[in-house]
C-alpha cells in the first residue's frame, strides 16, 4: 500500500484490526521498478494521493533521462520512500525484499515468527504458488517484472547513485542500504539494458 502514517489510517487499522508489515528494499531498487511501472499503470499518480506530484514527467523514459534524475531526487520520490520509514519507526514488523529473494522458506518462517502468525498453508507451497512466472498472469500492468535486487547497479551510475543518496539520505540511512556496488554504465549501454527488460 502506499499510506503514510496517519491518524485517519491508523483508526482504520484499529477498525479492522490490521497490522501493517513492510517488505523493505534498496530506494534505488524501489526507483527503477516506479520508472517501469508507471508508463504500464497510470494509477501511481493516485499513490498517496498524489502527494508532491506524479509519474507523468518519467513516462517512457529510460534510468539515463534528466527527467529520471529529476524525478529521483525530487519532492514525488522523497515522499514514496518516506513510506516505509515512517512505518518502521512506528514499529512495523519488516522483511527485507533481498533476504526474501536468497531465501524465501528461511526469511518467510522468521517473519511469520516475528508477527507471531501460523501459517495455513506450507511455506514450500505457497511460495510455489506465488513465483514470478505465476503470478504475472494476474496482473495486466507489469506489476510483476524483474523481481530480482540490485538491478539498480547496472542501470544508475556512481554518480547519480550519490545524488540520489544524498537527496534522500535519511532514507537510506534508516532502512540501512548504501551505494557501494554502484558502477560506471555508460548511456548508451544503460539505453540499450533498458531497451531489452523495459
Amino acid at each position: 500500500m502506499h499510506w503514510r502514517v496517519r491518524p485517519d489510517v491508523l483508526r482504520i487499522c484499529g477498525d479492522f484490526e490490521f497490522r501493517p508489515v513492510l517488505i523493505v528494499r534498496h530506494p534505488l531498487d524501489v526507483l527503477i521498478s516506479v520508472l517501469h511501472f508507471c508508463t504500464f499503470e497510470p494509477a501511481t499518480r493516485h499513490w498517496l494521493n498524489g502527494e508532491s506530484g506524479d509519474e507523468t514527467a518519467i513516462y517512457g523514459k529510460d534510468p539515463g533521462d534528466a527527467a529520471f534524475a529529476a524525478y529521483a531526487t525530487g519532492p514525488r520520490a522523497a515522499a514514496l520512500l518516506a513510506v516505509s520509514v515512517e512505518w518502521m519507526r512506528r514499529g512495523a514488523p519488516w522483511v527485507r525484499f533481498e533476504d526474501l529473494v536468497a531465501r524465501p522458506e528461511i526469511e518467510l518462517a522468521a517473519f511469520l515468527k516475528q508477527l507471531p502468525a501460523t501459517p495455513v498453508r506450507p511455506l514450500a507451497e505457497v511460495i510455489d504458488a506465488n513465483t514470478l512466472e505465476k503470478s504475472r498472469p494476474t496482473a495486466n500492468n507489469q506489476h510483476f517484472w524483474q523481481g530480482q535486487p540490485g538491478i539498480w547497479t547496472r542501470l544508475i551510475g556512481k554518480e547519480l547513485a550519490a545524488r540520489i543518496q544524498r537527496a534522500h539520505a535519511d532514507v537510506f540511512q534508516s532502512l540501512g542500504y548504501g551505494i557501494g556496488e554502484a558502477g560506471t554504465p555508460a548511456p548508451e549501454e544503460i539505453r540499450r539494458l533498458w531497451s531489452t527488460i523495459a
